[in-house]
């Protein structure tokens, strides 16, 4: 077999001076390369390099044809996914990256390579800055490439190769640097574009400047696609998160290729329907956000960021946890972690960056203590930042904090606070310490060494995290008992919990860490005459001493925000003409204030506002809930009647309470069938919210929606508590099995 024929130096600086990845290198460079290239001879067969090979060179191929593989399904098989031939490139993105091969190369014919190994090209351009950045960003853009082939079927929908063929080649590029605009609102519609690494996130004004709404937008998705569609100028201001790669198609273009591949357009169209389904129904359109920074603020947090990744890994995402260690170890680069934003080698670093967000689902960094240059680069990468602190420390603010304040546009971070309690205590104390020295963002505990806490947090994270919210409805609210019971029974977790009135009341008991068993006891108590303590109708009808008192008792002085999972609690404003809620302070004065109907019980007085039944304003707070765990699952249980009061006879335009008094007292007549008041008053708090959230509303805005069979149970009805657990069961067995059972 005759022997392959390597080229000469001056065929190969040739072929080099002319390859459009080395355009515009300087001369020095370019000789420097071609005197330390391999020349690598294959026969038709020979492996390049294999799958989960090192990254550590780049090969150009000087002649022959390479055929690319890839894994099968895991039986062993291969799938072939492209060919190169001569001039075209292998392995330059992990030159980069320092990533681990994704495909198996091989000749197909007798090839001759160029090898440029990773040695070799850090020592060629260590004193040529200008030229790395150069070829960085080709290197780069071939990597974006690669991003927007795995995008584009999940934007457009599955089409031939010569479709994808066109796109790539009509595409262009867009880097925008952190805080940078890609368009105003009122700017013309004419180009489409889609995120390749990064993030972005819009603001729509109203005509007198005001915000009408915002929102984020990640790796994958779209943007500008309505107004590509309708010719109209754009709806939002749109800027940089962080640094953010796009690639962008022309409005001509795209209706061009729509008129090819009809299929392009139908998946758009069906994209807009999903997100207008989204907003009309109360769910966030945001992208869950995928880089998560972890800032210890106490020393004693030890493997956490590991857990915390095995946690997310068992919820099916792929995911990554990088310290500053293994940081160095996959880009090759000797103090990696401390290198200046602006060194010559950010881009190559920000193309691992990039690399991982387009790999994993989740990527989980683990910032220093201190605000070191490690930090400030995560700080700019992170989407989410949870501190994580052991919760009996000092809680005072750490300087590595300063660096997760205000991103671009004034859109504030608000990070998230993770509190351990290393004695694995049932009940934090002491979080308002913490919370009262932050901004207002959510807050964990977790017990240490504990995994149903770990999921929890890992659930809200990654958008998984289950919201059970309980509606008012007096007495019918024992059902929500019978809810939790089946949830349990079902395995679902319930990772946060909140309601109105009865709703409180039940979920603060389920916060509080009470079992159904005790929560069925606690409510029963309610039915004693004695809880209803008339007085002078004055202020109320009700002194509302009694149940004031047992709440006290039952609660002591717990406060929300120590409570082991999230709560809320809904009361109305009567000063302001608005919803309260309660997420810190004490639980019992929450639960007081949220089932307290006006002109049945005296108003709570907080913060010099007066409180009552937030069933006035909210009797069911899904859009609150939604707000609170984002793309996560939302249980809604209904126990307010749409019809109620219905069955009473004629009494007239006017009616004596005497009369009524008296034939009570009469055994020989026949019974008045009128409403009471404490019935009247009930419905009248509850009768705004009712109306505005249609049960067929507000069946779309929950995940599950579940009304138990209680519309026929009294207001007051707490004799027939046994009853209306079972009730609320049943349906919720019903329901959350076929929730389970349908498809995803």
């Amino acid at each position: 077999m005759p022997e392959i024929k390597s080229p000469s130096r001056a065929e190969l600086s040739d072929f080099i001076q002319t390859h459009p990845l080395f355009a515009g290198l300087d001369r020095i460079v370019i000789e420097n390369l071609v005197d330390n290239i391999e020349i690598v001879s294959l026969r038709a067969g020979q492996e390049v390099f294999a799958y989960g090979d090192p990254g550590d060179s780049m090969f150009v191929i000087f002649k022959g044809i390479l055929g690319v593989t890839i894994p099968g399904q895991g039986d062993g098989t291969e799938q072939k996914i492209a060919q190169l031939e001569a001039g075209e490139i292998a392995g330059e993105i992990s030159i980069l990256t320092g990533a681990r091969r994704t495909a198996t190369i091989r000749a197909i014919d007798d090839t001759v390579l160029a090898k440029i190994t990773r040695t070799v090209f850090d020592a060629v351009f260590a004193d040529h800055p200008e030229n790395l950045k150069a070829i960085t960003a080709q290197i780069r853009r071939r990597l974006h490439e690669n991003q927007m082939i795995r995008v584009l079927p999940g934007v457009f929908g599955p089409m031939p190769d010569e479709i994808l063929e066109a796109l790539i080649a009509n595409a262009v590029y867009i880097h925008l640097e952190r805080g940078e605009r890609l368009f105003k609102q009122g700017d013309p519609s004419d180009h489409l574009y889609i995120v390749l690494s990064g993030r972005l996130f819009y603001n729509v004004f109203s005509d007198d400047g005001s915000l009408l709404d915002s929102a984020e937008i990640g790796f994958g998705e779209s943007v500008g696609e309505m107004g590509i569609l309708t010719g109209e100028p754009r709806t939002a201001d749109i800027y940089a998160l962080r640094d953010t790669a796009l690639v962008a198609f022309s409005s001509q273009f795209f209706l061009q290729i729509s008129n090819r591949h009809p299929g392009i357009l139908q998946n758009l169209s069906r994209t807009i329907v999903h997100r207008l389904q989204q907003t009309m129904q109360g769910r966030p359109l945001n992208q869950v956000a995928a880089q998560l920074a972890l800032v210890p603020l106490s020393p004693e947090t030890g493997a956490f960021g590991e857990r915390l990744t095995e946690a997310i890994q068992n919820l099916g995402f792929s995911a990554l946890y990088v310290d500053p260690d293994r940081f160095e170890r996959s880009v090759l680069i000797p103090n990696a972690a401390a290198l200046d934003l602006d060194d010559p080698s950010g881009i190559r670093l920000q193309s691992w960056f990039d690399e991982q967000e387009a790999h994993y689902d989740y990527v989980v960094y683990l910032a220093d203590p201190g605000p070191t240059l490690w930090t400030k680069r995560i700080a700019q990468q992170a989407d989410q930042v949870l501190f994580v602190a052991v919760s009996d420390d000092d809680p005072g603010l750490r300087p590595v904090e300063a660096q997760f304040g205000a991103r671009p546009g004034g859109r504030a971070v608000q990070p998230a606070l993770a509190l351990i309690r290393p004695d694995g205590s049932a009940f934090p104390s002491g979080t308002g310490r913490w919370l009262d020295l932050r901004p207002a963002g959510r807050h964990y505990h977790l017990r240490a060494g504990n995994a149903e806490d770990l999921d929890r947090l890992a659930r809200h994270i990654t958008g998984r995290a289950v919201g059970l919210v309980l509606g008012g409805g007096g007495a019918r609210g024992m059902a929500h008992i019978g809810v939790i019971r089946a949830l349990q029974e079902l395995g679902i977790p319930v990772d946060r919990i909140g309601g109105t009135s009865i709703g409180a009341a039940v979920g603060g008991q389920f916060a509080f860490g009470q079992d159904v068993d005790e929560m069925v006891a606690t409510n029963k108590k309610l039915d004693h005459r004695s809880s209803y303590d008339y007085t002078l109708p004055i202020v109320s009808m009700m002194a509302t001493v009694q149940i004031t008192n047992r709440l006290q008792e039952q609660y002591g002085d717990m406060q929300i925000e120590d409570l082991p999972i999230p709560y809320f609690a809904v009361s109305a404003n009567l000063t302001k003409a608005s919803t309260y809620v309660h997420q810190r302070g004490l639980l019992w004065k929450a639960i007081r204030a949220s089932g307290g109907p006006a002109g049945l019980t005296p108003p709570i007085f907080e913060d010099g506002d007066l409180l009552v039944d937030g069933g006035l304003l909210d009797n069911l707070p899904i859009d609150l809930m939604r707000d609170l765990i984002g793309g996560g699952t939302v249980i809604a249980v209904d126990v307010s009647p749409p019809v109620e009061l219905a069955d009473f006879q004629d009494y007239g335009p006017g009616l004596s309470g005497w009369k009524v008094l008296f034939n009570r007292l009469n055994p020989f007549q026949p019974r008045l069938r009128v409403p009471g008041i404490v019935s009247i008053l009930h419905r009248a708090g509850s009768i705004n919210t009712i109306f505005q959230q249609s049960r067929k509303l507000t069946q779309n805005k929950a995940d599950v929606y579940i009304a138990p069979d209680v519309d026929a149970f009294d207001f007051l009805g707490y004799s027939k508590t046994d009853e209306l657990v079972e009730r609320g069961y049943q349906a919720a067995i019903r329901d959350l099995s076929a929730w389970k059972n349908s498809p995803a």
